[in-house]
């Protein structure tokens, strides 16, 4: 038999998670106070927070779809040389440098 008795139990587990909760609605509450004397109401607070969520949820599909993009570009290429920078592609018999890049 083990000396040590568990802590938490499931009530103060839930006791727990209801406190964090109360805790978290008070300073809501309290941020949006603060608000109000600035002259900021809720409804033009939860405009701004609904258009910055759309705003990061497009960036975030914008940057998901350039990855997968890039995903299938790499999978099947159509012209492989096009898929490398150029500095790593060696020079074919006859092809001339473009230019670019240190010269030896």
């Amino acid at each position: 038999m083990s000396l040590l008795k568990p802590v938490f139990n499931q009530a103060t587990i839930v006791t727990c998670i209801a406190a964090n909760a109360l805790v978290f609605l008070k300073a809501t509450e309290a941020l949006m106070n603060e608000l109000l004397l600035f002259g900021v109401t809720r409804k033009e607070w939860q405009q701004k927070n609904f258009v910055s969520q759309v705003m990061e949820d497009e960036e975030e599909s914008a940057h998901q779809k350039a990855s997968q993009n890039l995903d299938a570009l790499r999978k099947s290429p159509q012209n492989p040389r096009k898929m490398s920078p150029t500095w790593l592609i060696p020079l074919e018999h006859g092809e001339r440098s473009s230019g670019q890049g240190s010269k030896l």
